[in-house]
């Protein structure tokens, strides 16, 4: 069931605050500053609120007190959630089309550099409400703008020791529209794997589509844990004897990056994140 009703700009916008909000916390062992994502037409414009009390009451009030109007409100802020009897750490994403009455809530719960060991994503975003009330006036958007559909294609390499790896072909400016993608490729690929299947993929980026940034080989290198986690790659790795392996290939970029196996070990170092907030809200 689509719940966004083919509302897949909506669904980018919450996603990609998804993704953006676990690069913030990736490499900092403390909750990070509540963001505030505004989009009007191709611009997006990311606001941080430092502050005391309920984010969702200074997000709130920051709009109450702008006088410009936005198709997509999105925000990230971090609390807890509940999980098998206990309280995890999770990044909280409510999105509105200011179109309509009603907004989303999500969370993707996380473990934290802060336990002693690597970043790690727990399980996949959870939807807890689809009923979160406008908090600005509704807009009236008679021509809707199309959504910009991502391009996957893909083709197999031979080498003449008769050795077989695989090409992904993608184009898209959002790495979050394409690793959904990008994931059922690599899945549908492996379960027909050629015996001689090396386990070599690269994904080529269309020219001036996906940029070469730490964000998004973040989400990628993201991606390719889920593969790891996922019992198609884990049964080929273990009847084949060998291990999947994913290149990124950016146009322009600066040149292939391999990315990294996780290991089980603590995170790598990375981006110092957005400030040392102090935990000021709990979702419970």
């Amino acid at each position: 069931m689509d719940i966004f009703e083919g509302n897949k700009k909506l669904e980018a916008a919450i996603f990609q605050a998804l993704d953006y909000a676990l690069y913030t916390r990736h490499a900092i062992g403390e909750p990070f500053i509540p963001v505030l994502m505004l989009y009007t037409g191709e611009e997006i414009q990311r606001i941080r609120l430092a502050g005391r009390g309920d984010p969702n009451d200074l997000f709130e009030e920051k709009l109450r007190n702008s006088v410009e109007s936005y198709d997509y409100i999105v925000w990230c802020c971090e609390g807890k959630v509940p999980h098998g009897g206990t309280k995890q750490d999770a990044v909280l994403v409510k999105g509105f089309d200011t179109s309509l009455p009603q907004g989303f809530l999500f969370a993707q719960r996380f473990q934290g550099i802060e336990t002693g060991g690597r970043f790690k994503k727990l399980g996949n975003p959870a939807l807890l409400s689809k009923t979160e009330p406008l908090p600005v006036p509704l807009v009236s958007r008679a021509d809707e703008e199309e959504f910009e559909e991502p391009f996957i294609s893909g083709m197999v390499i031979k080498d003449p020791d008769g050795r077989v790896s695989r090409v992904v072909i993608a184009g898209h400016y959002s790495a979050s529209v394409l690793s959904p993608l990008l994931f059922d490729a690599v899945i549908g690929t492996l379960r027909e794997a050629e015996p001689n299947f090396s386990g070599q993929y690269t994904f080529n980026f269309v020219p001036d589509t996906l940029q070469d940034n730490p964000l998004n080989q973040f989400i990628l290198q993201q991606l390719f844990q889920d593969l790891q986690d996922h019992a198609t790659v884990q049964q080929w790795e273990s009847r084949s004897k060998r291990k999947l392996q994913i290149t990124l290939e950016f146009n322009p970029g600066k040149g292939p990056i391999a990315l990294a196996r996780s290991t089980g070990g603590t995170a790598s170092s990375g981006p110092s994140g957005d400030g040392k907030a102090k935990p000021w809200w709990k979702f419970w």
